[in-house]
C-alpha cells in the first residue's frame, strides 16, 4: 500500500446521485464509491488556484492533491464526485484526475477544499 508515500489519511469517495424529495422535485444525494487510505498535499502552484469573486474581492480556496493507489474503484473517480476526509468531514469538490506517472499505479486527484459540490 502506498507504493512509497505517505498514506495517513483516510479519504471516501462519493458520487451524486438523483433522489426525488417530498414535493416530487430531485435532489442531489451523495452515495460511497470508496473509502481509502490516500495520501494529501496542498499545492502551492497559482495555476491550480481556484479563484472566486466574493464580496467584491477575489479569494483564493485551497487546492489539494489527494494520492491513491489506482483501484478498479478508483479509476472510476472523475470531477462528478466529491472527496469527505474521514477524519474530520472536510469536504472536497473534484476538479480532475490524471496517472501522473502514467504508469496506472497511482492516481492523483486535485481537489478544492470548501468549495460547493
Amino acid at each position: 500500500m502506498g507504493r512509497g508515500r505517505n498514506r495517513r489519511h483516510t479519504i471516501r469517495f462519493e458520487k451524486p446521485i438523483d433522489v426525488k424529495d417530498a414535493g416530487g422535485g430531485i435532489d442531489k444525494a451523495w452515495t460511497d464509491l470508496v473509502t481509502i487510505p490516500a495520501g494529501i498535499e496542498r499545492v502551492q502552484s497559482f495555476r491550480f488556484d481556484v479563484e472566486r469573486v466574493q464580496s467584491g474581492g477575489v479569494a483564493s480556496l485551497p487546492t489539494l492533491r489527494i494520492s491513491v493507489d489506482s483501484t478498479e474503484l478508483t479509476r472510476q473517480i472523475d470531477n462528478t464526485m466529491r472527496a469527505v476526509d474521514i477524519r474530520n468531514g472536510d469536504i472536497f469538490a473534484i476538479n480532475f484526475v490524471q496517472d501522473l506517472t502514467g504508469r496506472g499505479r497511482e492516481i492523483a486527484i486535485t481537489c478544492t477544499e470548501n468549495a460547493p459540490t
